[in-house]
């Protein structure tokens, strides 16, 4: 595990993906200042808010593809037949891949927590990247699932892009359906306010994760946490158990 860990890190490296997240850190940082400095009022919360907005952004897509990637190559190029060849549990490569991927998030993280220094002050910062952080470990244990499940690029980003839309929107869905406009009174949205919220609970709550106002509001920071970082266990645990079961059922 330790071996597989350290040659997913290496391949993280060598697949540009460490230099990618920092250009889309440098980009996202020209837009916060671009945005500071049209604010009249409030330019480093504003540039903070746009700044973090776009780099969470990046360093998602640029984790999640990476992810997928690096599990269907292996598949491609005959790596896990090697490597299930060895003497070790199918777990074991799933664990190893999903510690190296855990490693590029949290230096992900720390890179777009660093870049927010100039608009946002260093322990919001810290906090807001130590929540980044958790959102990007369970991305990249859903990427696992989906790459294990449709050994392919295409089929598991779809299904990765959906799981992540739904888990971020899935809560505003929720109140747009409790809201004062919301036609309460038909048995067709009645029955799909419902079937919302069983989805709901099957997804984690990724829109309370790296918030904007962690990062403009002093202390607010403070909340959460715990919560997060025990909601990333659970579907951590969960994602990583649902892929060593597809695994074992595969004929590799």
């Amino acid at each position: 595990m330790r071996t597989l860990a350290g040659a997913t890190l290496a391949e993280a490296i060598h697949s540009r993906v460490i230099a990618t997240a920092l250009l889309a850190a440098i980009a996202a940082a020209a837009a916060g200042m671009f945005a500071a400095s049209l604010a009249l009022t409030d330019g480093a919360g504003i540039g903070a808010a746009v700044q973090g907005w776009l780099a969470r952004i990046g360093a998602v897509f640029v984790l999640a593809t990476f992810a997928v990637s690096s599990v269907v190559r292996d598949t491609d190029d005959k790596g896990l037949e090697l490597v299930l060849s060895m003497p070790i549990p199918r777990s074991a490569y799933l664990l190893g891949k999903w510690a190296g991927m855990a490693l590029a998030a949290l230096a992900l993280a720390t890179l777009v927590a660093a870049s927010l220094l100039p608009h946002a002050a260093p322990r919001a910062a810290a906090a807001w990247g130590a929540s980044l952080f958790l959102e990007l470990i369970i991305v990249a244990s859903a990427g696992l699932l989906c790459a294990v499940t449709f050994a392919s690029v295409v089929g598991s980003l779809a299904a990765l892009a959906a799981f992540y839309s739904l888990a971020r929107t899935m809560a505003a869905m929720i109140a747009i359906g409790h809201g004062n406009v919301a036609p309460a009174d038909s048995p067709l949205f009645h029955a799909a306010t419902v079937g919302l919220h069983g989805i709901a609970a099957l997804l984690p709550r990724l829109d309370m994760y790296a918030p904007t106002a962690w990062l403009v509001t002093p202390g607010a920071e403070l909340h959460g946490l715990p919560n997060m970082a025990l909601q990333a266990a659970v579907y951590t645990i969960a994602l990583l158990a649902a892929a060593a079961i597809d695994l074992s059922r595969k004929s590799v």
